[in-house]
């Protein structure tokens, strides 16, 4: 297993420029046909990296099994707040990425390609994108959507119902995109990274693809590395690489942390007697957390976790759609137990809210957001109940010298420095 691996970050795919020898994954895919495509793409292994590690070639079928018109949308909405993989990819890796969706176009029949983002100046980016690639791609039509950016606007529902014209809201599921997408017509949602990878699976094959990653994980993910870190990284990892790997990479001192933001703020805060793990689903999930969409944020020992969970509960408080009642309500419980505990205001009757909620609200979302905030709370009881404890009736001085930040606490400062 290896860190900085050369494949998304081959400096060969990089530029807006067209590569030197093209679109030569589409070309493999236009000659040996859909079939043989889909193939690749079902013995690659390749699974969605936005998060929920869905296995591509699934999807891609399931929309190629129904009556068109279809469509393909690259989902770069990239609201996590700690991440920025996607926005960097469609910066440097624009064509690998156009690539990667023009072969899923071929191959499942689609008419349309949309990417959707949520930043101007890479919408601007793409644009010229568009342009410039007008007539290589005979029989799709490529566009752009810019959206307004919020958490609940990167769900694959919220992408379709915006780009139809809607609001960038999620809907309950079925249907799914796949069945009823983008103007009601079948729809492939992936995100930006899952399309790059979709590419090198087409111009080099499934066993070219699998010689790195796991048997279940196969290939590489870009990791965001954040958080309490002297400098942002974006490194490219081959998935089974020790954690602590990749820390030290990020020349991060085990010592002087408390744990990590695994796989964004979606699945939970891992504490640092935990980290002795691959990075890999097939090792995490029976911990109850996940690689998901590869970010990963450092809490250094600075803060005191109590107050990082109740920063993650304000910030899914605040990015609530305002759709769903249990919600709206649940993450405003949550919120007000955790606070209230953060102040040294709370009982243990606070705990046990969090505890109930933890388990009870999970799946009970029009999307994944609520589960995001369940998952905070439950792995908070797991693994910080001490902490927790700790805070009753007892004013705390790292939570008192720090005000509740309602955009988690791990939001990327200088974003244009990191995508240049």
């Amino acid at each position: 297993m290896s860190i900085e691996s050369k494949r998304l970050l081959d400096p060969a795919f990089g530029g807006t420029s067209m590569p030197a020898d093209g679109y030569s994954g589409l070309e493999q895919v236009r000659s040996l046909g859909a079939d043989w495509y889909l193939g690749q793409l079902a013995a690659s292994g390749l699974r969605g990296r936005g998060g929920g590690a869905f296995p591509a070639s699934m999807k891609w079928n399931a929309v190629a099994r129904q009556p068109g018109p279809r469509h393909v949308v690259i989902n770069g909405e990239e609201g996590e707040p700690a991440s920025w993989k996607d926005r960097w990819l469609l910066r440097h890796r624009p064509h690998l990425v156009l690539e990667g969706a023009l072969c899923a176009a071929q191959s499942i029949g689609a008419e349309t390609v949309w990417f959707y983002v949520s930043d101007a100046p890479t919408a601007a980016l793409l644009e010229k994108l568009v342009a410039d690639s007008a007539g290589g791609s005979p029989g799709v039509v490529i566009r752009v959507s810019l959206v307004p950016g919020a958490y609940v606007a990167g769900d694959e529902s919220s992408a379709v119902s915006f780009i139809s014209g809607g609001k960038a809201l999620p809907f309950m599921k079925p249907p799914r995109p796949s069945d009823k997408g983008v103007n009601g017509q079948p729809t492939l949602v992936n995100n930006v990274e899952t399309f790059a990878n979709a590419a090198l699976v087409a111009r080099y094959g499934a066993e070219w693809f699998r010689e790195e990653g796991t048997q279940a994980s196969p290939g590489t993910f870009l990791a965001c590395i954040g958080g309490d870190v002297a400098e942002p990284r974006l490194l490219e990892v081959s998935y089974g690489t020790p954690l602590p790997d990749i820390l030290r990479h990020a020349c991060v001192d085990r010592g002087s942390i408390h744990g990590v933001l695994m796989g964004g703020y979606f699945s939970g805060f891992m504490p640092e007697a935990l980290l002795d793990q691959p990075a890999c689903d097939e090792a995490l999930k029976p911990l109850g957390f996940a690689v998901g969409n590869g970010t990963f944020s450092v809490v250094a020992k600075t803060r005191c976790p109590v107050s990082v969970i109740a920063d993650l509960l304000a910030f899914f408080s605040r990015e609530s759609a305002g759709q769903c009642g249990v919600c709206v309500n649940g993450t405003q419980d949550m919120l007000k137990a955790a606070v209230a505990l953060r102040e040294g205001k709370g009982s243990q009757q606070n705990i046990e809210r969090l505890a109930h909620l933890g388990r009870v609200l999970m799946r009970r979302g029009a999307c994944s957001m609520l589960d995001a905030a369940a998952m905070v709370a439950a792995r908070a009881i797991e693994h910080f109940l001490p902490e927790l404890e700790a805070h009753l009736g007892v004013s705390c001085p790292k939570c008192a010298e720090r005000p509740l930040d309602f955009a988690g606490g791990f939001a990327i400062g200088d974003v244009e420095q990191l995508l240049a």
